[in-house]
Order: C-alpha cells, then structure tokens, then sequence
C-alpha cells in the first residue's frame, strides 16, 4: 500500500515524491543548464564559472572579492584560482579600489571585454532554448515567480529589487554595446587619471632626491670650506 504523501502530512515514514520535491527539481534543472551550456561555452575555451565572472563585471563593473562571491555564486576559495586564471590568461585584473585603496577590485581588460562579446550569441541561444515554448505572458510570469521563490530563500542577486516591483521583469544578463562602450570609456579614463597621479607622484619623488642631494652636497661643500678655514 502506496504511504501518504498528502501535503502537510506529518508521518515519519513519508516518502517524498522526486517529482513533487522542488529541490530536487531545482537542482535537476540546475545541473541540466550547466551541463547544456558548458557545450556551448567549449568551443571558446570557456568555463561557466568563468562565464559568470564575466559577466558580472561586465554588468556590474569593477568588484571586489567578496562581492564576486555572492554574485557569481563560487566559493571564496575556487573564486581565488578561478581569478587568478583568468588574471593570467589576460581576461580580468586585479587593481586597487578607487574608493577605498583598502579593497582590490577585479575588472575585465580589453581581451576579457572582447570575450564576453564574442559568448553572448551562444549566451542568448541559451536562454531562449530553456523557454522556447513558452508564450510571452507565461515568460514574464516565469520570471516573476522565480523572484519570489529567490525571495522566499532571502537570496538578494538583484541589488534589492525584490519580486512584485517591476510587473514586467525581463532579463537582465545582457548589456548594450553602446552602454558597455560608456563602461569602457569610464574605464579607460579612470586608468588616465591613475596613470597621470603616478606619473606626478614620479617626478615628486625624483624632485624630492634631487634636493635632498643637492642639500647634501651643498652640506659637505660648506663642511669642506669649514675645515680648509681652520
């Protein structure tokens, strides 16, 4: 005789139903995306971990460590080899926070800006295959209720926006060219800035023992003129 699995039964000897057990749902469609898009990110050498690190700092910018962890949803300590992998096959690098010289930031470089443009077409043949027979109410009322269920498990990805506020929610992976373009130019022209403070903070030092030398010298020569006096 089949044991109840009635909802809100409370017997110790219940069997769960796989198919009725959401997160065992959850992480069948977990393992399936990753498995199905790893297939399409090979052919560029691409991991998905790797994937995710782009872009996030190619829609959230310049992040710390710690931020990464929470976007990108790898552990501090794979994210740690992970970003050193990436620093090393020029795609991402490390570099002090504007704000707070304190923190160290990770930000994509030209060739890891270049990467993630080259990956978005199999990004987006992705996303479309997942709801390729859903209409578009029953994409956005997809969309809605996964926010509630991140929600539910108090997962903020979405920097506070929580479910119910945009009755409308569409995807929010995907970046413009022109806005990346503006990213771009924040970027090149903050790396002017730092190139000129170090530049400046170049000639300062170099000024500074020049007159340092300069007071030595004129030191010994009145030391020297001191002792042929006597």
């Amino acid at each position: 005789m089949k044991k109840s699995t009635r909802r809100g039964a409370t017997s110790e000897d219940q069997i769960l139903e796989l198919d009725q057990f959401l997160p065992y749902l959850f992480h069948l469609i977990t393992a399936g995306l990753s498995n199905r898009f790893l297939g399409r990110l090979r052919p560029n050498g691409v991991t998905v971990q790797r994937w995710r690190v782009l872009m996030v700092v190619m829609n959230r910018g310049p992040r710390s460590m710690s931020e990464l962890v929470k976007l990108t949803l790898i552990p501090q300590s794979a994210l740690s080899r992970l970003v050193d992998q990436m620093e090393r096959d020029r795609l991402v690098v490390r570099r002090l926070s504007d704000l707070d010289t304190r923190v160290v930031e990770v930000e994509l470089t030209d060739h890891g800006r270049q990467m993630y443009w080259r990956l978005v077409p199999a990004a987006i043949a992705h996303a479309e295959a997942i709801v390729e027979d859903f209409d578009e109410q029953e994409r956005k009322l997809l969309y809605s209720l996964l926010r509630r269920v991140l929600a539910n498990l108090e997962v903020d990805a979405f920097s506070g926006e929580g479910p119910g506020e945009d009755p409308n929610p569409t995807p929010r992976g995907i970046r413009t060219r022109k806005s990346a373009a503006r990213e771009d130019q924040r970027l090149e022209g903050r790396d002017k800035i730092v190139k000129s403070k170090t530049v400046k903070s170049k000639i300062a030092k170099r000024e500074a023992t020049r007159a340092g030398e300069s007071k030595t010298s004129a030191t010994r020569r009145t030391t020297l003129e001191r002792s042929k006096g006597r």
